[in-house]
């Protein structure tokens, strides 16, 4: 797993419900090129969950995922 992925998955695992674009890019220190290639690549794995609502796509790690990364940092 890429330095940028880490960053992203660990961010995600942080939060319960899921994030916009938006809020990835406020709190993450990353260009948004940078975050779509991040996010395709974890998306490619099956470890980002994508779901629309209200015209607008949100992001999230599945509950074991979410588990793991808090047990075991990475980065």
């Amino acid at each position: 797993m890429s330095e940028l992925e880490k960053k992203l998955i660990s961010r995600l695992s942080r939060e319960v419900n899921p994030v916009s674009i938006e809020q990835l890019l406020q709190d993450a220190d990353l260009s948004s090129s940078e975050l779509f290639n991040g996010l395709q690549s974890l998306g490619r794995r099956s470890l980002v969950e994508i779901e629309e609502q209200e015209n607008e796509t949100l992001f999230s790690v599945c509950p074991v995922v979410r588990q793991y990364v808090i047990s075991n940092p990475v980065g």
